[in-house]
């Protein structure tokens, strides 16, 4: 996909694209030349995560480059939200639906490349300039009676990727509690765990290390 979907004039990725395209060109458009959102959120993750698995800076260098156009031509400064489509040139498509300002793929994409781009670029990219690579994540357990325990260990995440430091249950630190393999395993249980007496939930805190990581410059 770096080499038919990407686009390596303007920025960007495209819609849809031929898999054998034909006239000896080396990109076919399946409709038309345009870029939609989630594309771009998909390709963005995916880059930031085979970098992560890799190693490999181009992969880095690919993540940044998506996340340039994103942040440039599909963010709506003007109303806020973001637009669904844009043409080669980055210029909004407005007609029908792709006018709408918020959907449910849209809320669901823009918030999931909101969350992971954040914990990938924390776990796979140095961070430098004295900086560490570490973040929390937070979770609501419902009822600890129906769920004896909970798995924090990010998606596309390797073990041993990045290792707990804290864990947090309701304020309280309840990490020299927990049984190491648990840190390890990032299963934690939630035996022992004090719920809230007004609604019988628990509040949960996870702070993660990440490996250390190549420096490959700060902030993808």
């Amino acid at each position: 996909m770096g080499e038919v979907g990407l686009d390596k004039i303007r920025g960007g990725i495209f819609d849809a694209v031929e898999r054998q395209p034909s006239g000896g060109m080396p990109t076919q458009f399946a409709w038309g030349a345009t870029k939609d959102f989630w594309q771009q959120e998909q390709g963005i993750l995916a880059y930031l995560i085979l970098h992560g698995a890799t190693g490999n800076p181009h992969y880095l260098q690919l993540a940044r480059e998506c996340s340039a156009f994103w942040n440039l031509f599909f963010l709506d400064l003007e109303h806020q939200g973001y637009f669904f489509r844009t043409t080669e040139n980055g210029l909004p498509i407005l007609s029908g639906q792709y006018g709408m300002r918020s959907s449910h793929a849209i809320g669901y994409h823009a918030f999931e490349l909101a969350y992971l781009a954040h914990l990938y670029t924390r776990a796979y990219v140095a961070a430098g300039h004295g900086s560490d690579n570490g973040f929390c994540l937070y979770f609501k357990i419902c009822s600890i009676k129906e769920q004896k325990s909970i798995n924090v260990l990010p998606d596309f995440m390797p073990p041993g990727c990045v290792r707990i430091t804290s864990v947090h249950a309701n304020g309280v630190n309840i990490t020299e509690d927990l049984d190491p393999a648990n840190l390890v395993d990032y299963q934690i249980p939630t035996d022992g765990m004090v719920p809230d007496p007004r609604d019988g939930t628990v509040e949960l805190v996870v702070e993660f290390q990440a490996a250390p990581v190549q420096a490959t410059s700060a902030q993808a």
